[in-house]
């Protein structure tokens, strides 16, 4: 049996974890195992002490993932080799997505309470390669409270959903970073749109766009109609997306206008107008 954990016992993970030599095929169970073993039992008051203390005391903090996407209020990551990451995220609002990673690993309620339901998706039709409407079923609905643990499996063949119901609840999670593989957003009515964040060359194109809707409106707009053919389809969704609630350095007129040449472009499709139906 291991000793009790200390709570700077959380820096010791990444470390524990890289002598474990977990490969890659069995990275997941590695770290289940290792949640499971290590019985980690902290306050809530006692981890945001830790954090608030170990992120002044470093000089410089590891290469933090998750940086803008707003996954964890906030995420903060204690290790990170390039492989895989510790994390902590300390959740504050509602998460309703349903999704489906590009990596794999495992995570633990440390505080509070989660609803996690995980789903079966079923493809019906394809529209793009990274777009296609889907029949979502709930195939487990449970109540995770402190010191559950779950493992994370990459790919859709683990869809699912937490839904933080305390305020705030606290995950540690182990997980690997830098995955090729799809992560996906699964919409409960019906559609399942590949989740892409904007890489920085991708933003720094959107500026180039907006410095020449500002100075020459038709050249600005051919440069946009060339960017979104450019773009994958489920990039220009997640950018849409994301700029209704974060311009991302664009002016509200740039902004307005890529909204108008999305719903122009994808509008009178039948996948746009589930997306739609959905917020409606």
């Amino acid at each position: 049996m291991r000793r009790k954990m200390n709570i700077k016992d959380l820096l010791n993970i990444g470390k524990e974890i890289e002598a474990l030599n977990a490969v890659a095929e069995d990275f997941s169970k590695v770290c289940t195992d290792f949640l499971i073993e290590s019985k980690f039992d902290f306050e809530l008051e006692e981890l945001e002490s830790f954090i608030a203390q170990w992120s002044l005391e470093q000089e410089t903090l590891p290469e933090q993932v998750n940086v803008y996407n707003g996954f964890g209020q906030p995420p903060v990551t204690i290790f990170n080799n390039g492989h895989f990451v510790v994390d902590l995220y300390f959740w504050q609002t509602l998460d309703t997505s349903i999704h489906s990673h590009s990596f794999c690993g495992a995570f633990q309620v440390v505080a509070g309470e989660s609803r996690h339901e995980v789903f079966k998706v079923h493809k019906k039709e394809e529209f793009f390669p990274d777009i296609y409407t889907s029949q979502i079923e709930c195939i487990v609905d449970e109540t995770l409270v402190k010191g559950d643990i779950r493992e994370i499996k990459r790919g859709l063949e683990f869809s699912h959903r937490v839904l933080h119901e305390q305020n705030p609840t606290v995950t540690l999670c182990i997980r690997t970073v830098n995955d090729k593989s799809p992560q996906w957003h699964h919409f409960d009515n019906g559609l399942s749109i590949q989740k892409r964040s904007p890489e920085a060359c991708d933003i720094k194109r959107l500026s180039i766009y907006d410095y020449l809707l500002t100075r020459n409106p038709q050249q600005g707009l051919a440069y946009l109609e060339k960017l979104m053919d450019f773009f994958s389809p489920s990039l220009i969704m997640n950018l849409y997306e994301q700029l209704s609630y974060d311009q991302m350095g664009l002016t509200e007129e740039g902004v307005e206008v890529f909204f108008d040449k999305v719903v122009e472009r994808y509008g009178e499709t039948p996948w746009f107008k589930v997306y739609m139906d959905f917020f409606n």
